[in-house]
């Protein structure tokens, strides 16, 4: 709330829910043995995601670890995305050059692949 009267307002949906962490090599739910899966469900603007950035930059200022939906808005970095999933984001690198071959990894890659420094293969 802290964040919405400095950043806000925030104009949508806050919801919480609690949910059991998963062991998946780049699961959101992460966090065991429950984690706390934070929704900020709005219209896409530019004051939506400023105020989305404010959040997650708060969060990384409390040092509270977070990661994110993989399908939700979000501002990442290839940095920020190394401090969510640490070692769990090799494997999936790893893994990921082990089912792909170079010949057809341009087509399971997207702009944002890119722009995370996901898309490359090991």
């Amino acid at each position: 709330m802290e964040v919405n009267q400095a950043a806000g307002p925030f104009v949508g949906m806050f919801a919480f829910r609690f949910v059991k962490s998963s062991r998946t090599t780049m699961a959101f739910t992460r966090f065991a043995p429950v984690t706390c899966v934070m929704e900020l469900d709005a219209v896409l603007s530019r004051e939506t995601q400023r105020f989305y950035d404010a959040v997650w930059d708060k969060l990384d200022q409390l040092h509270v670890p977070f990661s994110f939906h993989w399908g939700k808005m979000s501002s990442i970095t290839p940095e920020r995305l190394r401090r969510m999933y640490g070692d769990s984001l090799d494997k999936f690198l790893i893994a990921r050059s082990k089912i792909i071959d170079p010949a057809t990894a341009g087509i399971f890659s997207n702009d944002i692949m890119k722009s995370w420094g996901i898309d490359a293969l090991s």
